[in-house]
């Protein structure tokens, strides 16, 4: 174990909401963290789900997440919508953020000033509604998690869509895709949507990219059941994350396979850059969501090194490199969503000593 601290960013039952859920982590150019998550409120009519009324709030940290500023929301449920699934880019000195409503409409806002204020939201909606022509949607929603800058300054957000007219709030079928912008997030536009054969409901994915500039995504997707399993010739009792490569991280998505080291109970994922290879946090359970660790790819994700980091109870999470602190934060949520913790993990193995909360 590397951890060096590991700190609370809202517990359940605390501050005004029941349930938080869903983080996503990036540290800005000064070295500051910003995690986003949905705060859920209760309504016996709406239940905790995904389904609930849900407000979407960010939090900031200065001391390497020892300690958190007052939390700011990007949307507002208003008591009767949800939103969801709060994305993340760090685009040079500016920060841009991604969230979703009622899983129909999607809105934009910007940081100028290391995320203490952010710009009124603009919608962006016409961006999902350019993949209808692939995949004619009912339920859209990025991430979770958070996007990136590519190093040719394209802006890539991880998304996905479901298409289902018999429940319009379900969601499942679904695949895969990007949204993306090159003039710094002014417009956005449609990748090509994946719909791997062998994958059922591929969704919650995460991206990278590679030493060459290509672009990785990480998928979830459901366990196949034994018939289906039979039928696609793939394994019906293990279950792993799916990945596919794109020269763009928008078209021309390579055939997809499953990753072999990277076991999924179906939970959502993080990915990031950092030097000298990618850093991913995941639960290694085929099962439940438990068994959360973080692991350094030296090779575009050919081959993943031992645990950094694990935590039993770990489950949803997100993972970024400090370049101001050589270090990696795993946002995540703890002990059947009890709270949302911050971990600081070590890269360098002589950097050993922990902290814990």
């Amino acid at each position: 174990m590397r951890k060096l601290h590991t700190s609370v960013v809202e517990a359940a039952f605390q501050a005004g909401y029941p349930l938080y859920r869903i983080p996503g982590i990036v540290a800005t150019e000064t070295g500051a963290l910003l995690v986003g998550y949905e705060a859920r409120n209760t309504l016996a009519s709406r239940g905790m789900g995904d389904w609930a009324v849900i407000d979407l709030y960010v939090k900031r940290s200065v001391d390497g997440g020892r300690t958190w500023q007052p939390r700011v929301k990007l949307l507002d449920g208003l008591g009767k919508n949800t939103t969801n699934n709060p994305v993340f880019i760090v685009d040079g000195g500016r920060i841009h953020f991604i969230g979703m409503e009622n899983y129909k409409r999607a809105f934009h806002r910007v940081s100028d000033d290391d995320g203490l204020t952010w710009s009124e939201p603009v919608e962006i909606t016409s961006a999902f509604d350019e993949a209808r022509g692939q995949y004619d949607w009912t339920v859209i929603a990025a991430g979770p998690g958070h996007g990136m800058r590519l190093l040719n300054g394209r802006l890539i957000v991880p998304v996905w869509y479901t298409r289902n007219l018999e429940n319009i709030t379900a969601h499942n079928p679904s695949a895969c895709g990007t949204i993306y912008s090159d003039d710094g997030g002014k417009t956005w536009h449609a990748g090509d949507v994946l719909k791997p054969d062998f994958l059922i409901d591929p969704n919650e994915s995460a991206v990278a990219e590679l030493s060459d500039g290509r672009v990785l995504i990480n998928m979830r997707s459901v366990r196949p059941g034994k018939a289906f399993a039979e039928h696609r010739g793939i394994p019906e009792g293990e279950h792993y994350r799916a990945v596919a490569v794109s020269r763009d991280g928008a078209t021309n998505w390579t055939d997809a396979h499953f990753d072999t080291n990277l076991r999924d109970p179906v939970c959502a994922s993080g990915l990031a850059n950092c030097p000298g290879g990618i850093l991913y946090s995941g639960c290694d359970s085929e099962r439940s969501r438990t068994c959360l660790t973080l692991r350094f790819s030296p090779d575009d994700g050919a081959s993943w090194t031992d645990s950094l980091m694990y935590e039993t109870l770990g489950g949803y999470s997100d993972v970024c490199y400090n370049a101001k602190t050589g270090t990696a934060f795993v946002a995540y949520e703890y002990d059947d969503y009890r709270d949302l913790r911050v971990s600081e993990i070590a890269l360098d193995a002589s950097n050993s000593q922990e902290d814990n909360v």
